[in-house]
C-alpha cells in the first residue's frame, strides 16, 4: 500500500474513500535536519531528568544488531551508567522516533513506542527520524521505509559486506512515495502496526512451542547410559533397544541425479526448516551436489552440528539434491522418531566427541552411521 505505480503514481491497493496521485519526495524535504540523529551539528541533546530513576538497571543502549524485525531489544541490547551516557552524549531517541539502521547492518526498521524506559541512547549505527509537524505519520515513514524499493535504493547507496554505510546526509537524498493526505497515511500506518503486532504474538507463541519442544525432547528420549526415557505415553514399558543408526537407516543411498534439479547447499536448511534452494543444471553443478532426496529422508548436517540445522524430506519433488554436507539417512522405521533424535542435545555431544577440527568440527558419514543410539 505505500507502494505506487511509478506511471499513475497511485498504489496497486488502496483504502475506500481515497484518491488522487501520490507524491515522490526526498527525505530532506520531509524532515528536517534538527530532527535526525545523528546531528549535522554535533548537539546530541541533554540527559533525560528521569534517568536517575534508573541508575539501578541502566540505560539502553541501541546498536545496529539491537533493532530486527521491527522492534527493539532494550533488554537484550547493552545497558550503559548515567555516567557513561553524559560521557559519550549520544543520540536520545523517544517515544514515536522512526528508528533506521544505517552502519554494519542497514535497513531494520522499528518505532520507539511507549515502555517503562523514558528514553533510548542510540549508537551512531542508528538514525532517529522525529517527526514534530501534522504533515507525516511516523507509523507511514516506518512502513515506506520497510519497502522493497526504499530498502534496495538504501542497500545499493550503503553498499554490501560488513562494512555497509550509508550517512545521514546521503540518507536525506533518498525518496519515498508519499500520500499528500494525512488521513490516508495514517490509515495505512495503522494496518501495518496491526500486521506487526500480530506478527509479534505469533513469533512469541512461537518462542514459547519452540522451548517446549526443546525440553521434551530431552526428556522423551533416554539419556546417555540409561534405557527407558524419563516421559512416556501411557500403555508402554520395557527398555529401549541400542542400536547403531547404520542399522536403523539406509546411509547415502545412490541415485541417478536428472539433468536438471533444486540444489540444496548447507546455507539452504536453517533449524528444521527449508528455507532456500536453486536451480541447478547436472553439468554444471556444484560436485557436492550427489543427494538426490525421496520423501521421507532424513538429512543430517555433518559440518559444525552443533547448529542442528537438519531436515526431514517431506515433499512430492522427485527433483530434489542436496549437498554432501549432509548426510542422507533413509530410515527403516519413522522419519519423523529419527529426526527428533539427531535433534537432542545428547546426541549432538556423542557426534562433537566424534568430530575432527575444532573451529570447524565435522562428522563423516561412515563415523554417523557407527554411533549407538537407544530405540523403542
Amino acid at each position: 500500500m505505500s507502494g505506487v505505480d511509478g506511471n499513475k503514481k497511485v498504489p496497486a491497493i488502496r483504502f475506500e474513500g481515497f484518491s488522487g496521485e501520490w507524491e515522490i519526495k526526498k527525505i530532506e524535504n520531509l524532515i528536517s535536519d534538527e530532527t535526525i540523529y545523528p546531528p549535522q551539528d554535533g548537539n546530541h541533546g541533554e540527559i533525560h531528568p528521569k534517568a536517575k530513576d534508573y541508575v539501578d538497571f541502566g540505560i539502553p543502549f541501541i546498536m545496529a544488531n539491537s533493532v530486527r524485525n521491527g522492534s527493539i531489544d532494550l533488554y537484550g541490547c547493552s545497558h550503559i551508567t548515567i555516567e557513561q551516557a553524559e560521557n559519550l552524549q549520544k543520540g536520545f531517541a523517544k517515544k514515536n522516533d522512526v528508528l533506521l539502521t544505517h552502519k554494519g547492518t542497514v535497513g531494520e526498521v522499528a518505532i520507539v513506542y511507549e515502555n517503562e524506559f523514558p528514553f533510548i541512547m542510540l549508537t551512531p549505527q542508528v538514525t532517529y527520524y522525529r517527526i514534530l509537524d501534522n504533515k507525516l505519520d511516523n507509523q507511514f515513514l516506518a512502513s515506506s521505509f520497510s519497502t522493497k524499493k526504499f530498502q534496495h535504493s538504501l542497500k545499493e547507496a550503503a553498499g554490501g559486506g560488513t562494512r555497509a554505510y550509508i550517512g545521514i546526509t546521503q540518507q536525506q537524498e533518498l525518496s519515498i512515495s508519499i500520500s499528500p493526505q494525512k488521513k490516508e497515511q495514517t490509515k495505512i500506518g495503522n494496518y501495518f502496526q496491526q500486521l506487526d503486532t500480530l506478527i509479534a504474538q505469533h513469533q512469541q507463541k512461537h518462542d514459547k512451542l519452540q522451548n517446549l519442544k526443546k525440553a521434551l525432547l530431552e526428556k522423551c528420549f533416554p539419556k546417555q547410559g540409561e534405557h527407558t526415557p524419563e516421559l512416556r505415553f501411557k500403555g508402554f514399558s520395557g527398555a529401549w533397544e541400542e542400536k547403531a543408526l547404520g542399522d536403523v537407516a539406509n546411509f547415502n543411498p545412490k541415485a541417478e541425479l536428472p539433468q536438471s534439479f533444486e540444489y540444496v547447499d548447507l546455507e539452504s536448511v536453517s533449524g528444521t526448516e527449508l528455507i532456500s534452494y536453486r536451480t541447478e543444471n547436472k553439468r554444471s553443478a556444484p560436485s557436492r551436489a550427489q543427494r538426490l532426496a525421496t520423501k521421507g529422508d532424513v538429512f543430517y548436517q555433518t559440518v559444525r552440528p552443533y547448529q542442528k540445522n537438519n531436515y526431514l524430506f517431506n515433499r512430492k519433488e522427485s527433483n530434489f539434491v542436496f549437498s554432501t554436507g549432509y548426510a542422507q539417512m533413509r530410515p527403516y522405521g519413522n522419519s519423523y522418531f529419527l529426526l527428533s533424535l539427531v535433534q537432542t542435545e545428547n546426541f549432538v555431544r556423542i557426534v562433537l566427541d566424534n568430530c575432527t577440527g575444532t573451529s570447524y568440527p565435522a562428522i563423516n558419514s561412515n563415523d554417523l552411521a557407527k554411533i549407538d543410539k537407544h530405540f523403542p
